[in-house]
């Protein structure tokens, strides 16, 4: 006769999966956890890096230093930024 599937799983469960109070069932936990964070802060990064800032529209050499040191002070604090130079050509007329 063939044994019920769902009990033969729960009592393979059962005898895999150590007692709650035990070593080992601690450690399997903190491993679970770390490699949580891991794929969290991995996705995280993905996150910020999907948001972009894109700075531009200067005229002047003076207007586009002060964009540079605000895109150095966005990456220092986590935003990607670019300027438009990144993007475009500037020295054509349509970019």
């Amino acid at each position: 006769m063939v044994g019920n599937y769902y009990e033969d799983v729960k009592a393979d469960f059962r005898e895999s999966i150590p007692s709650v109070d035990s070593v080992d069932f601690k450690k399997l936990r903190d491993d679970i956890r770390n490699k949580l964070r891991r794929k969290e802060s991995g996705f995280f990064l993905l996150i910020r890096s999907l948001k972009t800032v894109i700075l531009g529209d200067w005229n002047t050499a003076e207007k586009k230093s002060k964009l540079l040191g605000i895109k150095d002070n966005l990456l220092r604090n986590g935003l990607y930024a670019q300027t438009i130079d990144d993007y475009y050509e500037l020295s054509k007329k349509a970019g």
